[in-house]
């Protein structure tokens, strides 16, 4: 929920090659981990994969909005 925009900010701006490449990155990464994760465990390695190459997805795009934009949804504040 965090990164949600990230994707939309990144896709609509000057810099929408790089959305463009972390999606095809994001195909082979899924593909990737799943090609290792099923047959080890299942069910629950697709669960993995998929959850692995997310997080990857969503930080790609989190740096990549923090250094052209200098937005992020996090603060220090409590």
């Amino acid at each position: 929920m965090a990164t949600g925009l990230n994707a939309p900010i990144l896709l609509n701006s000057e810099k929408f090659r790089f959305g463009a490449f972390y999606l095809i990155a994001l195909a082979i990464l899924l593909l990737g981990f799943q090609m290792i994760f099923i047959p080890m465990y299942g069910l629950t390695g697709a669960a993995l994969a998929t959850t692995a190459a997310s997080m990857i997805y969503n930080v790609m795009l989190f740096v990549t909005v923090y250094k052209f934009f200098d937005l992020q949804p996090f603060d220090r504040k409590i």
